[in-house]
């Protein structure tokens, strides 16, 4: 869910953020078990990213259906029957490593005041030009 830093001022907004994104994952996976339920189906099995999207994909259907319950139940159901067709495949032994694929930017650290400032000019050439 894009959580390797909060943009957030102060440790309160931080504490906040993070019970929101708790809720959100509780939710999702509260979804995930109610579309496997009676199937023969691990919740390891299901995918945390896919069963977002098809949320996300089934998030404007439900807009004006409040009023008709017997087409949310239909709208409920095929979700659950999308979550549920969104399984992993097993393989034993491979190996999956977590690696970081936020770089340093290019440009070097304001460590001066603007006006003092001098930028170094060897990195110009890493800018992207265009």
């Amino acid at each position: 869910m894009q959580l390797k830093e909060f943009r957030v001022r102060n440790p309160a907004m931080a504490r906040k953020t993070l019970r929101m994104v708790k809720i959100v994952y509780n939710l999702i996976k509260i979804r995930q078990m109610e579309a496997i339920r009676g199937e023969a189906i691990c919740l390891d099995e299901l995918t945390f990213k896919d069963t977002r999207g098809v949320l996300n994909e089934f998030r404007s259907r439900f807009g004006g259906l409040l009023q008709h319950p017997r087409l949310l139940a239909k709208e409920r159901e095929k979700l659950e029957e999308r979550i549920a067709e969104r399984t992993l495949l097993i393989r034993p032994g491979r190996s999956e490593p977590t690696a970081i694929k936020l770089r340093p930017k290019p440009f070097q650290y304001l460590t001066a005041p603007r006006a003092e400032f001098t930028e170094i000019f060897h990195r110009s050439h890493y800018k992207k030009t265009g």
